[in-house]
């Protein structure tokens, strides 16, 4: 399990370093958006233990926030933030009912709660977008357009929603290959290990 936690800074990480270098990455049309927020989630809720499931990968997204925030002088509060951290916080209890489905903690199971993730996070953080902008007109056109071409001046809504999920997806299968890896055999097979007592 220590690599696969190992993995969950390392977002963090990769979050402050892309946000705070966006303008000498911006010409990479697979750096917006690359960020597995929705699979630290996921993986959280589904493996870790379940007084750790929300306070880590929340926690870390917090850290990074205030880094990221703090570098542009920008105002931590607002609904966009707070609208961002529900998205995960039922992302984490997505990964948790996972845990009582049969073979829920699977590759199969994984990967598609990983795409379904992803579906939930870009549509809801867009919807909110355009609910709460001006910038985009509040009629079905205007959705239209902030869940495909976004505004102008940055990369369409689509390329964040396509990097998002390969980042996802590769997140996600790393993550559980991890946890496979370092697990004991009954693990492996989804069962409670029991180690002998010890004589």
């Amino acid at each position: 399990m220590l690599p696969a936690l190992f993995l969950i800074p390392l977002v963090a990480l990769f979050r402050i370093w892309l946000a705070w270098h966006q303008d000498a990455v911006g010409v990479s049309s697979w750096l917006p958006g690359f960020s597995p927020l929705a699979a630290v989630a996921l993986c959280a809720g589904a493996f870790l233990p379940r007084r750790l499931a929300f306070a880590v990968p929340l926690g870390i997204l917090f850290a990074s926030d205030l880094a990221i925030n703090a570098h542009y002088g920008a105002s931590f509060f607002g609904a966009s933030i707070l609208v961002r951290y529900v998205l995960l916080a039922a992302l984490v209890g997505a990964g948790l009912a996972l845990r009582l489905a049969p073979k829920g903690r699977s590759w199969p199971a994984v990967l598609c709660a990983t795409v379904a993730g992803s579906l939930l996070f870009y549509v809801g953080s867009n919807v909110f977008t355009w609910a709460g902008s001006s910038a985009y007109p509040q009629t079905p056109a205007g959705l239209w357009q902030a869940l495909t071409a976004g505004l102008p001046g940055f990369p369409p809504s689509y390329v964040f929603f396509r990097n998002e999920l390969v980042s996802d997806a590769l997140y996600s299968m790393v993550f559980v290959a991890c946890v496979r890896l370092t697990a004991t055999a009954p693990e492996r097979k989804g069962t409670p290990s029991s180690a002998p007592a010890a004589a």
